[in-house]
């Protein structure tokens, strides 16, 4: 019985030994194949994509399919991560490059919510109102935006915004004050 007993500890010893070596090698596979190893990269990844891509139509599967990474798990670590979502994100950036937008140029809202990718005025107005805390329209003229005929340089690309990282605030819409 003793002898039955110490042959069944080796070989579970061999085994976790195993099984051990089999994740060591999948782990050493992923990294060779995706350069990365652990969420915070793919969360960095993510953002990166985003960032680019506002104006495309994204969703939480184009990103993950960009990333190669399954969609439930982009969501879960981006929530650790972040605490939001990757469409609360989205709709961040979007909102947060609208501001850049309207205080900056002449453009129309609805040109504006186009432009930033969101796929209709009314969801941009909801979207913006919920984040920033007054309309589109009343944002831009309490933040004195170009009217229409003024000359200045207006963005043709999303490579001529400005870096939407550098905005760390929202502006309140009466008083000018930084909002965290």
């Amino acid at each position: 019985l003793a002898n039955e007993f110490a042959n069944r500890e080796q070989a579970n010893q061999r085994l976790i030994a195993l099984l051990f070596e089999t994740l060591l090698i999948k782990l050493e596979r992923a990294v060779q194949t995706h350069g990365r190893a652990s969420g915070f990269s793919y969360v960095a990844e993510a953002k990166q994509y985003i960032r680019s891509n506002l104006s495309s139509a994204l969703t939480v599967q184009s990103v993950a399919d960009h990333i190669g990474i399954h969609r439930s798990y982009l969501m879960r670590i981006f929530r650790q991560q972040t605490r939001m979502s990757v469409n609360q994100y989205i709709n961040r950036m979007r909102v947060t490059q609208a501001t850049v937008l309207l205080s900056d140029s002449s453009m129309s809202i609805t040109e504006i919510a186009f432009t930033v990718g969101f796929n209709s005025r009314q969801n941009f107005y909801v979207v913006f109102e919920k984040l920033i805390g007054c309309s589109p329209s009343k944002y831009r003229i309490s933040h004195g935006a170009k009217k229409k005929g003024k000359k200045g340089k207006e963005p043709n690309t999303i490579q001529d915004w400005p870096d939407i990282e550098t905005i760390q605030f929202f502006v309140d819409c009466d008083s000018g004050e930084g909002i965290p």
